[in-house]
């Protein structure tokens, strides 16, 4: 019973995680004024879209019922700014994000019962792994070529 109750939890906190993911990087795109990497934040969202599909369909196939978000806190995300300095830490804040979601979801398909289910969660795992990959990227874009403003729309660094 305690592996069940597990699960629940751990499928609704995942489920609120990808929400609030979407909403995070939602509003990194707003701070984006070149197309490419507008372009790719765009990709993740709707990946993070899909992911809360598919928990949605996992926790409803194993559990009869919609799953109950209301009592969850949603993880604090830090406020988006587009100077500089507070964007290289929102990156670094969506990297460690994507690699604690990758690390659930691999604590999952370990624990599945199905193969199925195993091969679900090993694919979210990969897919979280890919978008870690792509936040690293533009971090080093950011940093080394400043790909994501234009010298106009860039606010100073903070001292």
């Amino acid at each position: 019973m305690k592996e069940k109750d597990e699960l629940k939890q751990n499928l609704k906190q995942a489920i609120m995680n990808e929400i609030s993911a979407q909403k995070f990087y939602g509003e990194l795109v707003l701070i984006i004024v070149k197309q490419q990497p507008q372009e790719r934040l765009q990709a993740i969202i709707k990946d993070e879209k899909q992911h809360e599909t598919d928990l949605r369909k996992c926790y409803e196939l194993y559990f009869g019922e919609i799953p109950d978000l209301t009592n969850l806190q949603p993880p604090e995300m830090p406020k988006v700014s587009a100077d500089l300095n507070t964007t290289r830490h929102l990156l670094e804040f969506a990297i460690d994000e994507e690699s604690k979601a990758a690390k659930l979801y691999r604590r999952l398909a370990e624990s599945a019962k199905s193969k199925s289910e195993h091969n679900l969660f090993e694919l979210l795992r990969e897919m979280e792994l890919e978008h870690k990959e792509i936040f690293r990227h533009e971090l080093d874009s950011l940093t080394l070529g400043m790909d994501w403003f234009t010298i106009e729309t860039a606010s100073p660094m903070e001292e």
